[in-house]
């Protein structure tokens, strides 16, 4: 991504070994960031952990955040943030609406947890990611 050494990655529906992905990533000098990991109900708080341990990067959609999309994502994307699970905040931004959501996951993640956690969610990290200073 940008010309770093990061990928991103939906997984889709498909069932995969993420932990061993991030492994074989990071042995080649590549980081991975793993998209809307809130879907994947295969992967276990446990498993996100651990990912994140191996220096995977978890990134939640902020529709999911604002009681919009699947209820089991949703419930999910909330306790990824009560655990401090979430580097970086995103959206799909597909139109007006998934836009609006983004601005309001922002007041939503500062309200919850603090404006340096929103901050660094919606700005810090994402810039670090994409080599932005």
């Amino acid at each position: 991504m940008n010309n770093t050494s990061f990928v991103l990655v939906d997984f889709g529906n498909g069932v995969f070994d993420i932990e061993e992905i991030v492994y074989e990533l990071r042995l080649k000098n590549l980081g991975l960031i793993i998209a809307h990991i809130e879907r994947y109900r295969y992967v276990s708080i446990e498993d996100i952990h651990a990912i994140k341990k191996m220096g995977g990067i978890i990134q939640v959609n902020a529709k999911h955040l604002l009681n919009k999309g699947s209820k089991p994502s949703q419930k999910r994307a909330l306790k990824l943030l009560k655990e401090d699970l979430i580097d970086i905040v995103a959206s799909d931004i597909h139109n007006h609406d998934d836009a609006m959501d983004f601005v309001k996951a922002y007041q939503f993640v500062k309200k919850k947890k603090d404006q340096a956690t929103a901050d660094k969610l919606f700005d810090a990290n994402p810039k670090k990611v994409l080599g932005i200073k």
